[in-house]
């Protein structure tokens, strides 16, 4: 059926995914905009089949999506950099339900689509709180401290 993942043991989609809440914004437009404790939004997904990190980060200059090998150097330095100043949290992924499209491409809009939750948030510090009402856990408010090791996820 057209538009569903193919799943097996080589390749997949993350189930769950590390949400990245940013207390600083990647441009000074965005700073001013995102009211609110955390100004951005980002997400990082484990495909254990391939034994990969799946990035994703919108911002309004572009969307970035990288794909990562685990434990590798490159994972290190991108999630050292996209964890500092943050709070990191897993929240799985929701079944798809039905289509709707956001009113706004922003980060908050994008991450929610990404991960299925349905929820009215445009700013990051609302997706937050929705996203710990629909089951998201805190890993650690001080993420940078935490390192990848943390990151990984349950298998």
């Amino acid at each position: 059926m057209m538009g569903q993942p193919v799943d097996t043991p080589a390749i997949g989609e993350p189930s769950r995914w590390l949400l990245i809440f940013n207390w600083r914004a990647a441009g000074r437009w965005q700073g001013l905009i995102a009211v609110g404790r955390f100004k951005h939004v980002r997400a990082m997904g484990y495909v254990p089949g391939v034994k990969h990190w799946v990035c994703y980060d919108v911002t309004f200059r572009r969307t970035q999506i990288a794909v990562v090998r685990d434990r590798s150097d490159e994972f290190r330095a991108l999630f050292n950099e996209w964890t500092h100043e943050a709070e990191v949290m897993w929240i799985d992924a929701k079944p798809a339900t039905r289509a709707w499209l956001p009113a706004i491409f922003l980060c908050t809009t994008a991450v929610k689509h990404l991960i299925g939750l349905r929820s009215s948030a445009l700013l990051p510090s609302t997706l937050y709180r929705h996203c710990l009402a629909n089951g998201g856990t805190v890993i650690d408010g001080r993420a940078q401290e935490a390192g990848p090791a943390t990151a990984q996820p349950a298998v």
